[in-house]
């Protein structure tokens, strides 16, 4: 690949979009931990009432789920130990970490020897960044998601089945 500033910029894009992805995953998932523990709490507080304990240990579950679902969303993940380089990201801290200092230096200093190749490393990186979102911080926030709107849907129905009942 030859160096050019369009490509430069491309690529520049490409890594702040999915930095930005991160910090708004980070965000949802910091109001859907908040608002699923306020919620627990109140519900879990409120549900002495016998005709209200059904609807709202229902909804406390829900909020567990959600809670739980977003703090692993966020929850940070290490790399395994002792990638193989091929596998490594060079340019991503959990990786480099495991490389001792002068590892890390050799193998800069190899990437930066070729414009291909320093290309080739910042286009791995953003598709490890782009896999990383997918895969666990977007998924586990949709699952969160799901966990509380279907527990206030449950819960409603939770309710409405025991008012019709009695």
């Amino acid at each position: 690949m030859t160096p050019r500033s369009s490509v430069d910029n491309l690529l520049r894009t490409a890594q702040q979009h999915h930095v930005q992805l991160s910090v708004m995953a980070d965000t949802k998932a910091s109001i859907l931990i908040t608002i699923s523990s306020i919620v627990m709490t109140i519900a879990l507080s409120r549900a002495s009432d016998p005709q209200l304990r059904p609807a709202l240990l229902t909804l406390a579950a829900a909020c567990l789920i959600s809670l739980m679902l977003a703090i692993v969303a966020v929850l940070p993940t290490f790399a395994r130990s002792k990638r193989r380089s091929a596998e490594r990201n060079i340019l991503f801290f959990g990786h480099f970490a495991q490389m001792s200092d002068d590892e890390y230096r050799d193998e800069m200093e190899h990437i930066l020897s070729s414009d291909a190749l320093i290309y080739e490393t910042a286009v791995r990186d953003i598709h490890s960044l782009g896999v990383y979102l997918y895969k666990k911080k977007y998924r586990f926030l949709r699952f969160a998601y799901v966990a509380l709107l279907f527990g206030f849907i449950l819960a409603t129905f939770v309710e409405a089945w025991f008012y019709w009942r009695t």
